[in-house]
C-alpha cells in the first residue's frame, strides 16, 4: 500500500521515510544477517547497475581465500539482496530477492561495495546524501536506519557531539 499525503508537512515526512527507508536492505548471509544502503542505481547502456554500501564485518564470513591456491584466490559465498522484509514500507523494486557480488571491501575501514547480479531491473530509491558544503556542528540532529541484530529496518536518532574525535587508527564523528 503506497502513503499519501494530503498537507505539505505530510509530503515532506512521507519523502524523508522514503529517502530513509526505501534504500535501506537486510543481507542475508550463509552465516549472519546484516544490512545495506543502496547508493547507486542506474541504467547504462541497456542494463541496470545498482550498488550497495555495507560493513566489511557484514560480509567477511562470505569471503572464503583458497588455502590450496597457490595464489591464494578468494571467492565468495552468496549474498543475498532482500527487499521485501526490510521495513514495513512498500517495496518500490520488482525483485523482492536478489543476489550480490563483492567489488571492493577495505577492512580496516570496515567498509564493503556490493552490486546486485540482477541487471534487468533497478531499486527506485537510492540514498540521500549530504552535500559536501553541509556544515556540522554539535548539536546537530542525525538519523540513520540500520537493520542490526537481524531485525528489520529500524531509525534511530542522536545529537552530534564531536565533530573530530581522534584515536590512532583515524578521526570519528561522535554522535549520541
Amino acid at each position: 500500500e503506497k502513503l499519501y499525503a494530503q498537507s505539505s508537512q505530510e509530503k515532506n515526512t512521507i519523502l524523508q521515510i522514503e529517502q530513509m527507508f526505501y534504500p535501506v536492505v537486510r543481507l542475508l548471509l550463509p552465516t549472519n544477517v546484516g544490512s545495506g544502503t543502496v547508493i547507486y542505481s542506474a541504467q547504462r547502456n541497456g542494463k541496470w547497475h545498482t550498488y550497495i554500501l555495507t560493513n566489511y564485518h557484514v560480509i567477511s564470513n562470505a569471503i572464503i581465500t583458497e588455502e590450496n591456491n597457490e595464489n591464494g584466490a578468494e571467492k565468495q559465498l552468496p549474498i543475498l539482496v532482500d527487499w521485501s522484509s526490510s521495513n514495513e514500507f512498500p517495496v518500490e523494486y520488482d525483485e523482492a530477492l536478489s543476489y550480490a557480488d563483492i567489488v571492493a571491501f577495505d577492512k580496516d575501514a570496515d567498509l564493503a561495495l556490493l552490486r546486485l547480479q540482477n541487471d534487468i531491473n533497478g531499486p527506485v530509491y537510492t540514498a540521500y546524501f549530504q552535500s559536501q558544503d553541509t556544515v556540522l556542528s554539535i548539536f546537530n540532529t542525525v538519523w540513520a536506519v540500520g537493520a542490526g541484530l537481524s531485525l528489520p529496518s529500524f531509525p534511530t536518532v542522536g545529537i552530534l557531539g564531536n565533530l573530530n574525535l581522534c584515536f590512532p587508527d583515524g578521526c570519528y564523528i561522535q554522535s549520541s
